[in-house]
This record gives structure tokens, C-alpha cells and sequence, in this order.
């Protein structure tokens, strides 16, 4: 469903490109390390109990965040207020 936002916030090929390859590439690496993050704790705390706590605090600002995402508005036309300094 997340696919769905890229055509949504952009209105052109090349904004959907670009948002696109953004969103993806940041999102790949923070999700590579997170399981990582999360086994290294579980191995110095021994339990799944810390691990399973960061999951359930994070559930929170994430669904803040996907609730900012489906905003509205496109890509470009924040770059064009960005350029002329609204």
C-alpha cells in the first residue's frame, strides 16, 4: 500500500521517480539495522523482553509518521514554495 503514495505525492513520472528511490533507499537501511539493533539486545539483555518493549514504543511515533504521509500536497509544488521562499 505504501507504493500507492509515491503516484499520490507526486504529480509527475520523474517525482514519482525520485520519491520513489528516496523513500525506498532510506527505508531499506533502516530497516536493515533494526533487527540487527534488536538481536544485539537480545543477546546482551538474554530475553526477548527489551526487544519486544522497543517494538511496542515505536508503534506509536511510526503511526505518527504514516499519518503525516498520506497528507496532502505533491512534491513539487512544496519545491516550488520552497523556491520562492514561501
Amino acid at each position: 500500500m505504501i507504493l500507492v503514495l509515491f503516484s499520490r505525492h507526486a504529480s509527475t513520472p520523474a517525482g514519482t521517480a525520485a520519491l520513489s528511490s528516496f523513500s525506498q533507499g532510506i527505508g531499506y537501511v533502516l530497516a536493515c539495522i533494526g533487527p540487527f539493533l534488536l538481536g544485539a539486545l537480545k543477546d546482551a539483555t538474554g530475553s526477548f523482553l527489551w526487544p519486544i518493549w522497543i517494538q511496542l514504543l515505536m508503534f506509536v511515533p511510526l503511526t505518527i509518521c504514516g499519518l503525516i504521509a498520506i497528507g496532502s500536497g505533491t512534491i513539487e509544488d512544496e519545491l516550488e514554495a520552497t523556491a520562492s521562499g514561501q
